[in-house]
C-alpha cells in the first residue's frame, strides 16, 4: 500500500480510530481492511436496530 495513501486515509478518520486496529503491531493495509470490515459488519446490523 501507497504509505502517502494510508497517511491521507489516517488523517481523514484521526489516527486514535485507526490505532484501535493496529494494536497488535499491523501493518497499514491490514489495519485498513480491520477498519472497513468492521465498517461493513457495523452497516449490516444496523436495520436490526
Amino acid at each position: 500500500m501507497n504509505p502517502a495513501f494510508f497517511q491521507s486515509i489516517e488523517s481523514i478518520l484521526h489516527t486514535e480510530r485507526i490505532d484501535a486496529y493496529r494494536q497488535d503491531g499491523a501493518g497499514p493495509s491490514v489495519t485498513l481492511a480491520r477498519y472497513l470490515l468492521n465498517l461493513a459488519l457495523s452497516e449490516s446490523l444496523y436495520p436490526a436496530l
